[in-house]
């Protein structure tokens, strides 16, 4: 934790956070912006692993990588940790600099899925990015290019709250102050054009004083691809974002 946190000191990003149990990390996770990687020291929690695999399989996410930190010395802990869900190791004596190029490996293989996606399918919706078109059970739903983007937007990241400055500032380029009311028209909107009311299969829920979040119900969760991360800040025993 010391190290990480002199390293963000140096290069200027935002301080860790820490997470005691994986109950707190996955209630941030539902009612917070996204966070791109989660750090488990399998020292102290190996069950963690498990844990946060299992929880991002049953809510369908694919926004972030687990890194494990450990001394696991032996291939077969290595390897049992990688089978419990892990993405990357870091193993041995902890060295910072091999810590950082891990996570941005880890990130850059995000990064990598989200721009190679190119369709989305979800609980009857489709959308194709190259067309820019939306379906539902087969059925076109007529959006304009902005629509779409915003659509775009919340389908790659199901389950991930997304925060109106995020909103601003990809789909209008401006900040959220300055797009006021008409964010939540434009949502509205779009709450309207695909059919995504509280009470269907999938709803486009506002999360109050921070963003929206689209949510999928019960056994309509899907293989879906993640949106694109960014790479913010480091959280050991927990996440950085």
């Amino acid at each position: 934790m010391k190290a990480i946190a002199a390293r963000l000191v140096q290069s200027g990003e935002p301080a860790a956070r820490h997470f005691e149990t994986t109950v707190d990390l996955t209630r941030h996770m539902l009612h917070r912006e996204a966070i791109d990687l989660v750090v488990v020291d399998a020292d102290t929690h190996l069950d963690a692993i498990a844990r946060l695999s299992a929880w991002k399989t049953s809510q369908g996410r694919k926004d972030f990588a687990i890194l494990v930190v450990a001394q696991l010395l032996r291939p077969e802990f290595m390897a049992r940790a990688l089978e419990l869900g892990g993405d990357d190791i870091v193993a041995g004596a902890f060295d910072i600099d091999e810590f950082v190029a891990r996570a941005a490996r880890c990130l850059a293989r995000l990064n990598a899925t989200a721009t190679q996606t190119f369709r989305i399918e979800l609980a009857g919706y489709a959308l194709d990015r190259r067309t820019q078109r939306v379906t539902l059970d087969g059925l076109t739903l007529l959006l304009t290019a902005q629509e779409f983007e915003l659509a775009w937007l919340f389908f790659s990241s199901p389950g991930v709250l997304i925060s109106r400055p995020r909103l601003a500032a990809e789909i209008w380029q401006a900040s959220a102050a300055d797009i006021g009311y008409a964010l939540g028209k434009q949502i509205h909107k779009l709450r309207g054009k695909l059919r995504l009311e509280k009470g269907g299969a999938v709803a486009l829920r506002a999360v109050y004083s921070s963003g929206y979040r689209l949510e999928v119900s019960g056994d309509d969760r899907s293989d879906r691809p993640s949106a694109e991360l960014t790479f913010t800040s480091f959280l050991p025993t927990g996440t950085y974002r």
